[in-house]
């Protein structure tokens, strides 16, 4: 088993959980509250909901890396694992890249943890497919 994979799918897992119910939570629940824009062409409330949309689309992506991780963890140790894992690091190190660029003209943001989580996870895929 590859420890660093593992690793890493149990981090991706946590981050979509963590994105998907936290973010229902604390953040699209208080926008539900607010006067969002109505897109027209969609209907009453459509703004919102493609707002709920797209936040649950990046969900469904760290649940896509955390499956890509889990598979391979538990596979042989061959070429393509190594490309899953590099591919799956450039990912959530492109997360990561996203967080701080966005961070720059706000730094407090940098204290929410997730950009760490996701350098972990980029790091743990990238050390199990070396």
């Amino acid at each position: 088993m590859n420890i660093a994979f593992a690793l890493g799918a149990l981090l991706a897992l946590a981050a979509a959980a963590g994105h998907s119910v936290l973010g229902e939570r604390w953040i699209l629940s208080k926008l539900a509250d607010a006067d969002m824009p109505q897109l027209t062409r969609y209907g009453r409330g459509s703004g919102l909901r493609l707002i709920r949309i797209t936040w649950h689309l990046l969900s469904v992506a760290f649940v896509g890396g955390a499956v890509a991780l889990a598979v391979q963890a538990f596979g042989p140790a061959d070429e393509a694992a190594g490309a899953v894992g590099r591919a799956v690091a450039v990912t959530f190190f492109g997360f990561v890249v996203l967080c701080v660029a966005l961070a720059i003209r706000a730094p407090r943001m940098l204290r929410h943890p997730a950009w760490l989580m996701f350098l972990a996870t980029a790091a743990l895929a990238w050390w199990g497919g070396a």
